[in-house]
């Protein structure tokens, strides 16, 4: 007789020990070839433990109201980022496992945030506990001086990254006039602006901005006349 296999699955609503009859028959003869009995334990799921680690006080992370900290392999978890320091940006989760293994399977959430909830991530949970932490960097706001105006507005301050500047950074405008021109308007961000006496203005970045200015003709000085000196001999 040729040596055969069979699989079949049972599924269990509840746990517990439950005894299982196996018998082995011929169909056409409905002999018996075997039978024996087992014993089967159905176990609740092993559950991990999820570890939030804020990096400092500058980044704090969240889960959903619902969720206890621990997930079954294979389970979708969630991490929001709660708060974050108004001069960093979120750049990404870092989950890890067992001697530091990575999770690489992290997505970021784009729509449906909770009120007040930065950033969110998703990631499906291996079968160890893991370390969840956000990654951040500096925030940086770049100074947008209009096509127009450029040869005449300036940045003087020197830029930290790629011509962008770090949050809350002093930086100053220097603006010189085309000949024949002066300064009328400095707008920053729709607002005008006073510059000093040098034509310039300092403020302190908080967000990209667009600079544009508006010039208009010289008012030549008035320069006195001693009419004494056309009088008469």
């Amino acid at each position: 007789m040729a040596d055969a296999e069979a699989k079949f699955r049972v599924t269990f609503k509840t746990t517990g020990t439950y005894k299982a009859n196996f018998i082995v028959k011929v169909v056409e003869t409905n002999e018996v070839l075997a039978e024996a009995e087992k014993s089967i334990v159905v176990k609740e799921p092993s559950k991990y433990n999820v570890r939030l680690n804020d990096v400092d006080e500058n980044v704090s992370l969240g889960v959903p109201a619902d969720f206890d900290f621990k997930a079954e392999a294979g389970e979708k978890v969630t991490v929001y980022v709660t708060s974050v320091g108004a001069n960093y940006v979120v750049t990404g989760l870092n989950v890890t496992c067992g001697e530091n293994s990575k999770v690489e399977d992290v997505t970021a959430i784009t729509t449906g945030l909770p009120t007040g909830v930065t950033a969110g991530y998703t990631f499906t949970m291996p079968a160890a506990d893991v370390s969840v932490s956000a990654d951040y960097a500096n925030k940086y706001n770049s100074v947008n001086i209009a096509e127009a105006v450029k040869d005449y507005v300036k940045v003087t301050t020197t830029a930290d990254e790629d011509g962008k500047f770090v949050y809350n950074k002093s930086v100053t405008l220097k603006v010189t006039a085309p000949n024949g021109f002066e300064l009328k308007t400095l707008t920053v961000d729709g607002q005008a602006v006073e510059v000093n006496a040098q034509n310039e203005y300092t403020f302190t970045i908080t967000e990209d901005v667009a600079v544009t200015a508006e010039f208009q003709v010289a008012t030549l000085p008035v320069v006195g006349i001693d009419e004494g000196a056309f009088a008469g001999c």
